[in-house]
């Protein structure tokens, strides 16, 4: 994610009208240049991480020899944010330790009696003590717990078979912890002489749930704000009034080529409060762009609208009717001829079936056009336009 890298993709030339891919990639070059199959990414520089250390937990037996451990991560040296191990250049410090606690467990051992063995004449048996405390409440931890072969009388001894020996230490609470989870730094609230910029920073488990912040560990909660755009204003007499760019709007459509907007102001830099001023100051630097497209990508379903039919009438006031159909779209924006279901399309954008005739002469007249259907289309190379005829004559209403 960072210091450099690549990116490749295969690009091929398709032929849309027999719907295969076409060997002669100079056919497609005709048409337009070859895109890109290779780019650069995460061209930004690596952060320099250190080595965050937690407190040790409590001995994992309460008597005789245990182990403690302590979580151990790689964050960013300046935000706090988790890091690979990698990017913490100094050796990791060590996770765990031997810890000592009362040097005799003969009076904790409770007389739990496993598969008891004869040997001798003396019967013996494995004894497990309590479990220990688990080394982390979260996370996946450990726990130990004191386990010996005695007699009947209680005393140790190392006859017992090694096979039916009860395990001495297990994992216990694996579900990960709750964390610190943030967005993508804000816009910075100025251009120049100092800004805030903002990012939403929250603490959630490991199903993305919302917690109060004192479930996670306030000392590593990363920063909700920072400064930015420290460099200073350059006030000079050509550059006092600049063009503020605001938020662009949502798009007007979730694809198949939407618009969006925003809002362009010219302001006033030596105003404390940046006041907005007629843009016609401004005129020295070109104005950007309050819209333009967005969602290119092609639709999954559109709807198809096909002619209008005759007027119903052929003076006054009439109506007329056409065919509304869905249908889907592949991947190269090609429409299927077959009809589907209405509900995969927006009904919202579905286009007129019904609408008034316009410019039909009073019932008055005595002549009237006569108009006869259209012609089949002189299409005949493909994205080339062609041309449609019809019968148009001026003849006596009876």
């Amino acid at each position: 994610y960072c210091g450099g890298g690549g990116q490749k993709r295969v690009v091929t030339c398709y032929d849309r009208v027999r719907g295969q891919t076409e060997a002669d990639q100079w056919k497609c070059s005709q048409v337009r240049p070859k895109p890109r199959d290779e780019q650069a990414c995460n061209s930004s520089e690596c952060p320099e991480g250190e080595w965050l250390q937690g407190e040790w937990s409590p001995c994992s037996v309460s008597c005789g020899k245990g182990i403690s451990w302590r979580a151990v991560s790689c964050v960013d040296r300046i935000v706090g944010e988790l890091l690979y191990e990698e990017r913490c250049q100094q050796s990791k410090p060590m996770t765990e330790k031997m810890c000592y606690e009362s040097p005799s467990c003969e009076n904790h051992l409770p007389q739990l009696q496993g598969l008891e063995q004869e040997m001798g004449g003396q019967t013996f048996a494995w004894t497990a003590g309590a479990w220990g405390q688990c080394s982390a409440t979260c996370g996946g931890g450990h726990k130990q717990r004191q386990v010996v072969c005695q007699d009947r009388e209680g005393v140790e001894d190392d006859r017992c078979e090694q096979a039916d020996r009860p395990r001495q230490g297990d994992s216990c609470n694996q579900e990960p912890c709750p964390a610190w989870n943030f967005g993508e730094w804000g816009k910075c609230d100025r251009p120049c002489n100092g800004g805030v910029s903002n990012r939403l920073v929250r603490c959630q488990d490991h199903l993305g749930q919302n917690l109060p912040d004192q479930q996670c560990n306030l000392n590593t909660k990363p920063g909700a704000s920072k400064t930015c755009n420290k460099h200073a204003c350059l006030i000079l007499r050509r550059r006092r009034y600049l063009w503020k760019v605001g938020k662009w709007s949502q798009c007007t459509k979730l694809c198949g080529k939407g618009e969006r907007s925003r809002p362009i102001q010219c302001v006033d830099l030596l105003s404390k409060t940046m006041s907005v001023v007629g843009d016609n100051l401004c005129s020295g630097r070109k104005k950007p762009n309050e819209k333009n497209y967005c969602n290119r990508q092609p639709c999954p379903f559109v709807w198809q609208a096909g002619d209008w039919s005759q007027c119903s009438h052929t003076c006054g006031h009439g109506m007329q009717t056409r065919r509304v159909t869905c249908h889907r779209v592949n991947t190269f924006n090609w429409i299927y001829p077959e009809r589907t279901d209405v509900t995969g399309c927006s009904s919202i954008e579905r286009p007129k079936e019904v609408q008034t005739c316009h410019n039909l002469p009073g019932c008055e007249a005595q002549f009237v056009w006569a108009v006869g259907t259209w012609s089949e289309c002189s299409w005949a190379v493909c994205d080339k336009k062609g041309r449609q005829k019809r019968p148009l004559h001026c003849q006596d209403r009876e």
